[in-house]
């Protein structure tokens, strides 16, 4: 619960004082060390610099995004393990673990699976933010930059993408439900 309420910009502060400063574990800026030349993906060397560098921001993301989520989900498993198809199997005699996992869990998913394809689009404040703490390059960085610097056309390049990331996203959680739940599956 705690982290699923912390901001991610202060949690990455907290982790770049403790892992970077005082534990000297993962570097406290950038996204590469500049001293590694030539910079293309064909270096192994750049490779595993840009992986080091994006643990503690990526880091930081999954555990402030996946808390939140594994909240939402223990919430909807609560509610869904008292529903009467879920007494039903347990009357049945069903194993604990094939109740849980084809009759609850499946069902509880669906809320959550839109939830995630959603918040994919609404990610980008927290990106931006995280940008800014680590000192790390990055789309949301640019979006910042170029509503300071008033460049609309970029600006609405940047917004369009990020409008047809969520658009995928969407797609990809509304094929996923056919999956999910046969109850929306066409049946011609």
């Amino acid at each position: 619960m705690f982290f699923a309420s912390i901001p991610a910009f202060w949690l990455g502060l907290i982790a770049v004082w403790q892992l970077s400063y005082i534990k000297g574990w993962f570097p406290a800026q950038g996204s590469v060390d500049q001293r590694i030349q030539p910079q293309s993906l064909t270096n192994p060397d750049f490779i595993v610099s840009v992986l080091y560098h994006s643990i503690l921001p990526m880091g930081v993301l999954i555990v402030v995004g996946f808390t939140g989520w594994m909240l939402s989900m223990r919430n909807m498993m609560i509610t869904t393990v008292n529903e009467d198809y879920v007494h039903l199997a347990r009357a049945k005699g069903l194993k604990p673990s094939v109740v849980r996992s084809r009759y609850a869990m499946r069902n509880a998913l669906l809320p959550n699976v839109t939830g995630l394809a959603q918040s994919f689009g609404g990610a980008l404040t927290a990106v931006v933010l995280a940008e800014t703490v680590f000192i790390y390059p990055g789309v949301g960085g640019l979006v910042g930059a170029s509503t300071g610097t008033r460049d609309y056309p970029l600006l609405q390049a940047l917004m369009l993408i990020i409008i047809f990331l969520g658009l995928i996203f969407n797609f990809i959680a509304d094929s996923v439900y056919v999956l999910l739940d046969p109850r929306i599956r066409d049946k011609d």
